[in-house]
């Protein structure tokens, strides 16, 4: 009984693979349309990577009528249910305005949801709202502090940014 149940899982894991893998197969071909439909198929069978893909088209606008709203709705949906690149991509609507108010304080929030889950993009994203002091109070320290994790969760961007900082001593990162 119990290899019956390991198989199963495994074969539920490839089959939630292989949905993904058609879509991103399809985004390659510039097939958005078809890749839309595959996003969203798995996002209603409940994988919050296709919620976060299909997000991504409604906030681009292809395979799909540009509908921030519903992006929005399926970045938060993912988010909820511990997909931390939902809470990154819903912390960036808000940081930017799209489709909702301008709101700093949100997106802070958002980003740290999804940071605290090792999601490197809103870790840097955390950084640079403390550096701009955007939402919060300007903090050099804790912008670093931010980047640096960022970096060790593999965002080659915030990894960029501090080898910046630091050879162009932008910020001072002995604090």
């Amino acid at each position: 009984m119990k290899r019956v149940l390991i198989w199963a899982l495994l074969l539920a894991n490839v089959a939630v693979a292989e949905g993904l893998n058609d879509g991103i197969e399809a985004l390659k071909k510039q097939d958005f349309s078809k890749a839309f439909s595959v996003f969203m198929q798995e996002c209603n069978e409940k994988n919050m990577e296709g919620c976060v893909r299909a997000g991504t088209l409604y906030v681009q606008g292809r395979g799909v009528k540009q509908d921030y709203a519903k992006a929005l709705e399926l970045y938060t949906q993912a988010c909820t249910n511990k997909n931390y690149s939902g809470c990154n991509k819903a912390g960036d609507m808000y940081a930017q305005g799209k489709g909702v108010k301008q709101d700093y304080k949100k997106a802070i929030e958002l980003d740290m949801q999804g940071c605290d889950g090792k999601d490197g993009e809103a870790c840097r994203n955390l950084g640079f709202m403390h550096y701009k002091g955007q939402g919060t109070e300007q903090n050099q320290a804790k912008a670093i502090e931010f980047y640096v994790k960022a970096c060790e969760y593999k965002d080659t961007l915030a990894c960029n940014q501090l080898e910046v900082i630091r050879h162009y001593k932008i910020m001072d990162t002995n604090k």
